[in-house]
């Protein structure tokens, strides 16, 4: 969808959106670093704006003759859904595009179990996926196992495609099984809303936890460490209860049929 800057829908103002605006590009990067707090810019010649850049209103200045204009990729933000503690791990069988294997919830032993659905092509889970590759080494060490989901509908979104998956995974150097959800099951049985979308189950694979890897978003300067999982996936090692105080995550939406 296209739209005039200055006239962005009230629906989408106050929110996170990623996208690709249309003028000279060097003199809109310009104004969007010191109009926007927080706005960096993706691939492609888009930018990520956090909430209330929808109210940033451009003129010919800014763009030379062409009007300025925004090109919206669907980008709102969504929460968790906070699926309900202690719930069972929903069952899976689920392929992995990077090595042609398939995986199963079974297969996957250890005192502790982290499910985290992600995709390729979200500015959230770009931010994150340095923090995912250190997670996935340490918690291999501790001897817990952790998959990676993807059911984002690759007719609309041919980028997540299994394909693009098995690049990702190796170029973040992702050493869990990143797994394909083709008929997004697996995502509604998880309630998962949204990229990244984090879950810990214990040893009897009850959930302890689900919401944010940490505080870190896009834009504010934190650094991923992705501390909530650590902290909930500690305290089932110890023996200890998981705190129930969890916040949400928040990315993009899945992408559902």
């Amino acid at each position: 969808m296209i739209f005039k800057l200055s006239r962005l829908p009230a629906e989408l103002k106050r929110q996170d959106l990623w996208v690709g605006i249309i003028g000279r590009q060097r003199t809109m990067d310009s104004f969007v670093k010191r109009n926007c707090a927080g706005a960096f810019r993706l691939p492609g010649d888009a930018w990520f704006l956090p909430g209330y850049c929808g109210d940033l209103c451009l003129d010919q200045r800014h763009v030379g003759h062409q009007e300025p204009q925004l090109v919206y990729s669907g980008g709102m933000a969504t929460e968790s859904t906070m699926l309900a503690l202690g719930t069972p791990a929903p069952p899976f069988t689920l392929p992995e595009p990077a090595t042609g294997a398939t995986v199963s919830l079974d297969d996957l032993a250890g005192p502790a179990l982290v499910v985290t659905f992600i995709c390729n092509h979200c500015p959230y889970v770009k931010h994150v996926a340095p923090g995912l590759a250190a997670l996935g080494r340490d918690l291999n060490d501790q001897g817990v196992a952790m998959v990676g989901i993807s059911s984002n509908d690759v007719v609309t979104y041919p980028q997540d495609g299994p394909d693009q998956m098995a690049v990702e995974a190796r170029r973040h150097g992702w050493t869990f099984p990143y797994l394909y959800d083709e008929t997004q099951d697996i995502a509604r049985a998880f309630s998962a809303a949204c990229t990244p979308d984090t879950f810990v189950f214990d040893g009897e694979r009850r959930l302890v936890y689900r919401g944010q890897l940490d505080n870190s978003r896009p834009g504010n300067d934190l650094p991923v460490t992705a501390a909530d999982v650590r902290a909930a996936v500690d305290a089932v090692l110890a023996g200890r209860e998981v705190d129930a105080d969890q916040r949400p995550s928040i990315g993009c939406g899945i992408k559902w049929r």
